[in-house]
């Protein structure tokens, strides 16, 4: 007897998999781009989107913001994917490449666009160099900004980006460090040193209702006027969770790690401590539920980052799943004695 024949179920499952065919297109072409770029280039070029660093929580340890370094030097050397996307994933990186599109035809048409998807990049030496693409400049009433565009959904984006009863709304940490880059890097455009901050602009994807928030750096300049440090300032108040030197030094140090092909630590927690789960579940980062279920031993705790469904080469890194509770530490201390002789011999000659 033949299968009663289900429109809904052949149909999503022809689209899905055209879905993964165009990102395995879309893959094919990214990396021989890449390809193309390490052999004509001898240059280690790091973006600001794989940007990271370690907040520091206040309750005795740090969580990592942004992107692995392990993963980002994977993905540099174009390291073989062991855990690819789903169709869900890829949608909406795709789908938040045509919410841009979009928003840069209403910026043209409100005649306040100068630039779209403009590229900047900035050498730090001989051997490395900074290069990223940020969404948009404008013009506001005579005055220029940058702005980025962003969508998202899921209840701890709300919480970060909307802010809560206790909380502050602010932007996503990873974007936050991206644009400190992008607004030094300005600083020297002699096009466009004249920007002022960057606008973020996040739109849920289900209402599309608009949120705002307004980066500025409050630098550290030396003699010779140059930019030698800088902390966040978002929405006219200054933060100190992260700075640009940390963030520069973090890229100086994988520039170090590809230049000599020597991988990077883990650096997210795979399995959380107790004392590290009960501070994340005061502070409303791990849901009730999630830690019941941790509780009754059905669940794992860990950092997002390090994961099958964030990480491309998690099976890669972990020799596949460890059937027990052990943990892998970020290796902290380690990481900031590179960072103080990488800053001494690199950071304050180049920059």
């Amino acid at each position: 007897m033949s299968e009663i024949f289900d429109p809904a179920k052949i149909y999503l499952n022809s689209i899905n998999r055209g879905c993964e065919l165009d990102s395995e297109e879309q893959e094919e072409v990214y990396k021989n781009k890449r390809k193309e770029s390490l052999q004509e280039n001898s240059v280690v070029v790091i973006s600001p989107s794989r940007s990271s660093f370690f907040r520091d929580t206040g309750a005795g340890f740090s969580l990592l913001e942004g992107k692995c370094q392990r993963q980002a030097f994977l993905d540099y050397k174009l390291a073989t994917v062991t855990n690819k996307s789903d169709h869900i994933s890829y949608r909406r990186m795709r789908y938040g490449q045509i919410y841009e599109a979009q928003e840069h035809v209403y910026e043209k048409k409100a005649g306040i666009l100068i630039e779209s998807n403009y590229r900047m990049e900035k050498k730090i030496s001989d051997k490395v160099s900074i290069s990223g693409e940020l969404d948009s400049i404008v013009n506001l009433e005579g005055r220029k900004f940058i702005v980025e565009h962003k969508s998202y959904d899921g209840y701890y984006a709300e919480k970060q980006i909307k802010g809560s009863s206790t909380t502050n709304g602010m932007p996503k940490y990873d974007h936050i460090a991206q644009n400190m880059f992008y607004l030094a890097m300005l600083k020297e455009d002699p096009k466009h040193q004249d920007v002022e901050a960057t606008l973020f602009h996040y739109r849920t994807r289900g209402s599309l209702e608009p949120t705002i928030h307004v980066l500025q750096l409050a630098e550290t300049r030396n003699s010779e006027g140059k930019i030698v440090d800088a902390y966040p300032i978002i929405n006219g108040t200054e933060y100190h969770f992260v700075s640009l030197k940390e963030l520069i030094t973090r890229g100086i140090i994988l520039a170090n790690h590809i230049l000599n092909n020597t991988l990077p630590p883990r650096e997210p927690d795979y399995e959380y401590s107790e004392d590290k789960i009960r501070y994340l579940l005061s502070i409303s980062e791990i849901s009730k539920t999630k830690f019941q279920e941790w509780e009754k031993g059905k669940t794992k705790l860990g950092s997002w980052q390090c994961s099958r469904i964030y990480c491309s080469y998690f099976d890669r890194c972990m020799g596949h799943t460890p059937n027990n509770k052990a943990s892998w530490p970020c290796d902290e201390d380690i990481l900031k004695d590179m960072y103080k002789e990488t800053v001494d011999k690199t950071f304050t000659e180049n920059w």
